[in-house]
């Protein structure tokens, strides 16, 4: 299978125990010789991979992670959502040369002001439906968390994670939602390739150079969280010591003798 559809890929296993592989569609783009498409071509292309033991695989996610990864990713929506009605707030208050004052912005007090400074009548109904999107999409953001933790209340990779130094529910969430099982990375080094984290090698004869970051985009995988992103490297050592040491198992709440 050359999409995304991994809900119908288990539907599938499950109900003619078929060998279902979901292949990578970027990969298996680039190996395609003729600039046409269409369903016979890929079946074919997707079946003469298969054969000689090419087909670049991906991870079928079983459903438990697929829900989470939902479940995430729409809190992940309503935050970015909050945050554009922020910024149009704060453009809102310049354009108007309102001059702040000195409490910190987004607080109780901050608020409570912004709810009484005077603009003119059309500005001012604009910022109370802004104000009003704002606390319904906060309200919605809470829900979401609130589900989350009784999602995983009980899984105890997100409580080896919450252990590590400067991890958190949100971040814990994530990474359980978007890695999944830790146990398919052999090494640390494979984690941060996945998470778009390890510089790419572009070497070529004695000239050895690194590139940039590889694939980025992957450590939102889909969503860019720029946040993750940004204070994962840290996380990502952790990770790997802890990997490559193969204390691994533990993590997956195994023991030696179960491997």
């Amino acid at each position: 299978m050359s999409c995304g559809a991994a809900d119908f890929a288990e539907e599938l296993i499950l109900q003619t125990g078929w060998l279902v592989n979901l292949a990578h569609p970027g990969y298996v783009n680039r190996m395609r010789q003729n600039p046409d498409k269409s369903d016979w071509s890929d079946a074919r292309l997707l079946a003469d991979l298969e054969r000689v033991g090419y087909l670049p695989k991906v991870w079928l996610a079983p459903q438990s992670v697929r829900e989470l990864r939902r479940l995430v990713r729409y809190r992940q929506q309503l935050v970015d959502e909050r945050r554009d009605v922020k910024l149009r707030i704060g453009a809102l208050l310049r354009e108007h040369r309102v001059e702040m004052p000195k409490c910190r912005r987004w607080t109780r007090d901050w608020i409570a002001w912004l709810q009484g400074v005077s603009l003119p009548d059309h500005s001012r109904w604009v910022m109370d439906r802004h104000l009003e999107r704002l606390s319904a999409l906060s309200g919605a953001v809470k829900l979401a968390e609130d589900r989350l933790g009784s999602a995983t209340a009980e899984d105890s990779v997100i409580e080896h994670l919450l252990r590590l130094p400067g991890i958190g529910p949100v971040t814990a969430w994530m990474l359980r939602a978007e890695i999944g099982w830790f146990e398919r990375f052999r090494t640390g080094k494979q984690l941060a390739r996945f998470c778009g984290l390890s510089p790419r090698n572009a070497s070529s004869g004695e000239r050895h150079q690194r590139g940039g970051l590889g694939g980025v985009d992957r450590a939102a995988t889909a969503y860019r969280y720029h946040e993750f992103r940004t204070d994962l490297s840290d996380l990502l050592h952790e990770l790997s010591h802890v990997l490559d040491t193969r204390i691994g198992l533990d993590l997956l709440g195994g023991t030696d003798e179960e491997s």
